[in-house]
């Protein structure tokens, strides 16, 4: 055993394809097209299973996903949320036929807000103040739209009331 020389032990397998450009990449493709992980493994090129232990890895790759999806939910989701649940109307186009005529009508498309919408905004937007009425309002989910729309308004009243 003299004279022969002992090896070094390394661990196996392939060396990581993780480079610090992804850092970027995964912060840009979340943000841009909040893409979940399964899509962003596939615009990098390796598994999913791949993508979750850089995750555990590489702290700064994990962070720029986590910043990504965030800038994309806060620009996109928290957006039409809020729009959903003030009501909203945007420009459109109405086609039809008329004795057979193509006519092109520009229209503008109304939408009320939406009751749902308000209680899970407030409820996460504010949700010391929130949580119970929350609960009131499914609990009367029998009542019609515009009475849950009045009891909304009068339990912002009061809120507005307490804050005053």
């Amino acid at each position: 055993m003299r004279g022969m020389a002992t090896k070094k032990k390394t661990r196996g397998g392939r060396p990581s394809k993780y480079d610090e450009k992804y850092n970027d990449i995964a912060f840009q493709v979340t943000k841009q097209f909040g893409a979940n992980d399964k899509q962003l493994a596939k615009t990098l090129g390796v598994r999913e299973s791949t993508l979750n232990l850089w995750k555990l890895k590489h702290p700064e790759f994990s962070e720029s996903l986590k910043n990504g999806k965030q800038e994309f939910d806060t620009k996109n989701v928290v957006v039409a949320l809020l729009h959903r649940a003030m009501g909203y109307s945007h420009p459109d186009t109405h086609i039809s036929t008329y004795e057979g005529k193509v006519i092109v009508t520009d229209i503008v498309k109304h939408y009320p807000p939406d009751v749902g919408a308000c209680t899970l905004y407030l409820c996460n937007r504010d949700p010391e103040n929130w949580r119970s009425v929350n609960n009131t309002i499914l609990q009367q989910s029998s009542k019609g739209t515009d009475e849950r729309l009045a009891e909304i308004a009068g339990l912002l009243r009061k809120l507005d009331q307490k804050a005053n």
